[in-house]
């Protein structure tokens, strides 16, 4: 057996043994419940799901499944993290759309508390790279480059108050970010930042 089969089997395992539904598809946008941006894969807790698009994309599909999963082992098994961190989303997303109003102080934080569990999850999915010997499919240094421009790009939708996922998976963006993680993620760096700008500009 493959070590992505493998991967795969355990992740649908872990699912069914704690009532979660798998779903993977084709299609290259979901939507999670009252989502209205769409994603490549998510899990939600109300709904006890866990979906993940692109699956005729190796590559795209466990890069989105190595995540996804990460966020459920955290709901699974680090209530603490989940629960403090997980409303900052709906603070953010909610504030994006114009639909409330958010003290700077609070939307800072929600922004953080988004930061500290998306790199908790990327954390997880990089030991799950190497577990499962996904490396062979998955380049681990354009993975990690690629997690430092997702991170980076909610400070940069907190200054533009826009949402713009395309511009952090722009080829120049993930090789302007750094091959390592951060401790922390206050401030997005100079060059990374000028670079954010002029894709944005050109939207």
């Amino acid at each position: 057996m493959s070590t992505p089969d493998k991967f795969i089997i355990d992740v649908r395992k872990t699912a069914r043994d704690n009532d979660i539904r798998v779903k993977f598809t084709t299609k290259t946008m979901v939507y999670a419940k009252d989502d209205i941006m769409g994603c490549t894969g998510y899990f939600d807790e109300d709904e006890m799901t866990l979906c993940v698009s692109n699956k005729n994309n190796k590559k795209t599909f466990l890069s989105n499944l190595v995540h996804e999963s990460s966020h459920m082992d955290q709901f699974l098994h680090d209530k603490y993290l989940w629960e403090k961190c997980n409303p900052g989303y709906n603070i953010f997303f909610e504030w994006l759309e114009g639909s409330t109003i958010v003290k700077r102080e609070i939307l800072e934080e929600a922004v953080q508390d988004i930061i500290r569990i998306e790199l908790d999850a990327e954390r997880r999915a990089l030991k799950k790279i190497i577990q499962y010997k996904l490396d062979s499919i998955l380049d681990v240094d354009k993975y990690t480059r690629g997690i430092n421009a997702y991170i980076y790009g909610y400070l940069f939708a907190l200054e533009t108050r826009r949402w713009t996922p395309q511009i952090y998976f722009h080829p120049e963006v993930i090789s302007t970010c750094s091959a390592r993680l951060k401790i922390s993620y206050n401030k997005i760096p100079q060059r990374l930042h000028r670079v954010f700008l002029r894709h944005f500009s050109s939207q």
